[in-house]
């Protein structure tokens, strides 16, 4: 039942000076947003054939699917039968999240037991993306082994799928907070999403919440780092954490955007009302 072994031949982005290097097919979930883009262009080399899907932004290269619908994940790697699946793909807006929970669910909990059940069948790999808000941020920072207990609907999914994924024997959840980076548009991310607020004129921001801004560019290449040495026989599965070391409030992020930015922010003030969608107040991993 595992996938065939790779041949030189299935590249998509070989050079052919490495044209006896085996190929490893890797299956990229959510290859369009943030993290996803930058996955892509990390595993865009010699010895990777790669697989991106996409839904609500289609590109030409991408394969269109809806991972939320029946049967389609399980599908992709019935046709693909990759060696990997990193699966970026979730709805990770709390208020869309909390607005249709039965459709976010769908894609956060119901893909991910599909694409374990699926990786589990014939002997592929998952690295599945999981967040720092499966904890409620009372005692940081969070060993791997922490009791988990979300404050809302994304942590609590994201919670579950992490369960489904850990009884599989071999599969990896890796854990991220809040990333920035490259982005197509600023509400891509919270982080570049203040800057769209500053130019708004906005009032105030969080200065209760303490969160690690962490640069999509680097976590794409510690994937790629985890998947080279799953490749070379390293044994790698149950629960990793990644996170940039430096702790900011949004009221901070705000200051070094208007640094950076050379906009003024001295009309926005600090705010510490709890907000009505709880959030973990320092999830550090």
């Amino acid at each position: 039942h595992h996938p065939t072994p790779p041949t030189p031949a299935m590249a998509s982005c070989a050079s052919s000076a490495a044209a006896e290097q085996p190929r490893y097919r890797v299956l990229v979930t959510g290859a369009t947003g943030l993290l996803g883009r930058q996955v892509l262009k990390e595993f865009c080399g010699s010895c990777w054939e790669l697989r991106g899907l996409c839904h609500s932004r289609e590109q030409h290269e991408l394969v269109k699917c809806d991972l939320s619908a029946d049967g389609q994940a399980q599908a992709q790697v019935t046709e693909f039968r990759p060696h990997i699946v990193i699966h970026c793909a979730a709805e990770r807006r709390p208020d869309v999240v909390q607005k249709n929970p039965e459709l976010a669910r769908a894609l956060n909990v119901e893909s991910t037991r599909a694409l374990a059940e699926a990786c589990e069948q014939i002997g592929a790999w998952l690295i599945f993306l999981s967040t720092d808000y499966v904890f409620d941020g009372t005692s940081p920072p969070y060993a791997v082994d922490a009791t988990t207990n979300p404050l809302n609907a994304y942590g609590r999914h994201k919670s579950e799928a992490e369960e489904v994924v850990r009884n599989k024997a071999g599969l990896v959840v890796l854990r991220v907070p809040l990333l920035f980076g490259p982005a197509e548009y600023l509400s891509e991310s919270s982080v570049t999403e203040l800057y769209s607020g500053l130019l708004k004129g906005m009032a105030k921001a969080d200065h209760r919440q303490r969160r690690y801004p962490t640069f999509s560019c680097d976590l794409a290449k510690v994937i790629l780092a985890m998947a080279k040495a799953h490749v070379a026989g390293q044994k790698l599965e149950g629960t990793y954490h990644w996170q940039a070391n430096e702790c900011l409030t949004k009221y901070d992020m705000v200051s070094v955007i208007g640094k950076v930015s050379g906009q003024d922010v001295s009309g926005v003030a600090p705010d510490t009302v709890i907000p009505s969608a709880p959030r973990p107040e320092d999830s550090r991993l």
